[in-house]
């Protein structure tokens, strides 16, 4: 599928929509709606030449580019939104450096899923699992860098939003030290746990955006870790895959699979952060939001603030027993306890959400920078491996990966 010249916008609707109506709109217009927003021949032109010459970047509809709205996966926000009057401080470094902006990537509603289903515009194309989910919530920057309409999906992650799409489609995706590089320009989910982060198809671009973004290590690492009972977590044909990649590493005790009191915290901390961030809009488009994505926003209005800071505190005391543990250690994990769920099955998942969070939050709690490294089951299936490294080893843990693979 090529990628036509000059820049389209999605027409909105409306989560009561007939789906089929929706999925023929998505493919409408010369191209897929379900992976972009807007797309352009280049949208943005780089500002300079630098060393991400010819690199195109697909930027999930949560992070700002000037000139263009910034939608957050509702049609409603996008028709409302003002025009972006400066690029967020990420997408500018990466222009400078030579690279451009093709588009505005798709992402699931708010950016409040992990699955790819956005209501509006429907299910994400997964490129390498077409009959599976593509991962959310950076569901259409994957899926564009997947397609090979981009080589850097740039977007956040707070609980897997970048390394879940990541896992499901086979590619890389770096997940920075929490704060080392700028947030500022992307919409919050829940501030506490939000990081830039970007996924590429190979692993040499993945370290060529970290070398322009992020600053010098100031930890090392010195081995890698497997802890059985973080792999038991997964299903037996995750295991599977990973089993092979384990030989020969040391296995740990480690203890820092989340337990439901963490879990539970971090949960209730992204929830009421969410519900500051987005809860008044919400409250006022209640009949726009899709089912899914609404209950999770009822729940978060919900929340007791005593739970809330009694959570906060949990977290923090989590934060430090993860990185005291970790020292200067990786910690091998599986990046999702399953490969892609089938499209078919994408209304029953609550369950699967909840296994996910408690492997993904591992890095959340920790502030901890993690790569996820691309396999695969004999049947061709993507299956997500990731390193999980100390705080700050950010560059390291890239050229460990590179060495890796």
């Amino acid at each position: 599928m090529s990628i036509p010249t000059g820049a389209r916008p999605l027409r909105g609707g409306r989560h009561a929509r007939d789906q089929s109506a929706v999925d023929d709109e998505a493919t409408a217009g010369g191209f897929d709606r379900r992976v972009w927003r807007v797309v352009g021949d280049p949208l943005v032109p780089p500002t300079a030449r630098g060393p991400l010459d010819g690199m195109a970047l697909a930027v999930s509809d949560m992070v700002a580019v000037a000139g263009q709205r910034r939608g957050l996966g509702h049609p409603v926000r996008v028709a409302t939104s003002a025009p972006e009057t400066d690029h967020a401080p990420v997408v500018a470094s990466l222009l400078a450096a030579g690279a451009s902006v093709r588009g505005i990537a798709q992402i699931d509603e708010l950016g409040n899923a992990l699955t790819g289903t956005n209501p509006h515009v429907g299910a994400t194309t997964n490129p390498r699992a077409p009959d599976r989910l593509a991962g959310g919530a950076n569901c259409g920057a994957a899926a564009a860098v997947a397609l090979g309409h981009a080589q850097v999906g740039l977007g956040t992650d707070t609980v897997g939003c970048l390394r879940v799409p990541a896992a499901y489609q086979g590619l890389w995706s770096m997940r920075p030290t929490q704060g080392v590089v700028d947030a500022s320009g992307a919409t919050n989910l829940s501030p506490s746990f939000d990081t830039v982060g970007w996924v590429t198809a190979g692993v040499e671009s993945l370290a060529r955006v970290g070398a322009t973004l992020l600053p010098a290590d100031v930890a090392t690492v010195s081995g890698l870790v497997v802890d059985p009972a973080i792999l038991a977590a997964a299903d037996d044909q995750v295991r599977e895959v990973l089993d092979p990649a384990m030989v020969g590493l040391e296995h740990w005790d480690s203890g820092l699979l989340a337990t439901d009191a963490a879990l539970h915290a971090f949960q209730t901390v992204v929830a009421a952060e969410a519900w500051q961030v987005h809860g008044r809009w919400v409250e006022e488009h209640a009949d726009a939001i899709g089912a899914d994505v609404g209950a999770r926003f009822r729940h978060a209005a919900s929340v007791d603030p005593v739970w809330t800071r009694r959570s906060t505190e949990q977290v923090a005391e989590w934060r430090h027993l993860i990185r005291t543990a970790l020292a200067e250690q990786v910690l091998v994990v599986p990046t999702a306890p399953t490969v892609a769920p089938l499209v078919r099955d994408a209304d029953h998942l609550p369950a699967l959400r909840r296994a996910t969070i408690r492997l993904t939050c591992l890095a959340g709690l920790g502030g901890l920078p993690t790569v996820s490294v691309p396999l695969s089951t004999t049947a061709g299936v993507p299956v997500g491996l990731s390193l999980v490294g100390p705080a700050g080893s950010d560059l390291a843990l890239l050229d460990l990966a590179a060495a890796l693979a």
